[in-house]
């Protein structure tokens, strides 16, 4: 069980870059988008998860994205990823996000009915210690842009340009997101990362 601090309201730096939009799942908000948001047939592209933690204890959170098993055709292993799960671990109210990058074939059936998710599973370390609440249901307090750090100003500024989804798979605790295929393309390869910051009030 999760205690409530109300004086206590974390700035919402998810809602931020979402428009409010988030899923919550446990200790934590999230939402899924990629980049960009549609894809030509043999080009890489991103899977990037971005993550809020709403209690004041470290928390461990493992994502696996899942990709279209077939394409339009029904051929298999048409969408591809080298690292399709990940494991971090985000100290009390840190924000950040993880970036899978996947590919698809060039000879993908290109369409507009595919679709990648992400399940999430979230694991408190320290079993001992009740977790508190900093950061509302409907996401933190407000904050002053202009007091960040630049960096930081301009990891905002560009995650603000995606689009975030926060469907709710019933079946399983995962955020779902369409992906659109169209003909052939290449982008330079990317690799997995996380990067993510403490914050506070």
């Amino acid at each position: 069980m999760v205690q409530s601090i109300e004086s206590i309201n974390y700035p919402d730096l998810l809602g931020a870059v979402t428009g409010g939009k988030r899923l919550n799942i446990d200790l934590v908000q999230c939402a899924l988008s990629t980049r960009p948001d549609a894809v030509r047939a043999g080009q890489n592209f991103e899977v990037i998860f971005l993550i809020q933690n709403v209690v004041d204890v470290d928390v461990d959170v493992t994502v696996e994205m899942k990709l279209p098993e077939r394409d339009l055709l029904k051929r298999r292993n048409m969408f591809y990823s080298k690292s399709s799960r990940i494991l971090v671990g985000l100290q009390p109210a840190e924000v950040g996000y993880i970036i899978l990058p996947a590919s698809c074939s060039p000879k993908t059936e290109h369409g507009e009915q595919y679709s990648v998710s992400a399940t999430v599973q979230v694991d408190r370390p320290d079993k001992h210690h009740k977790p508190q609440r900093i950061r509302g249901i409907n996401g933190g307090g407000g904050f002053s842009f202009e007091m960040l750090p630049e960096r930081t100003q301009q990891l905002l500024l560009d995650l603000r340009k995606l689009s975030w989804e926060v469907e709710h798979q019933a079946a399983a605790i995962t955020s779902r997101r369409p992906l659109a295929c169209y003909p052939p393309g290449w982008p330079p390869s990317r690799s997995s990362r996380w990067a993510g910051k403490a914050c506070g009030p």
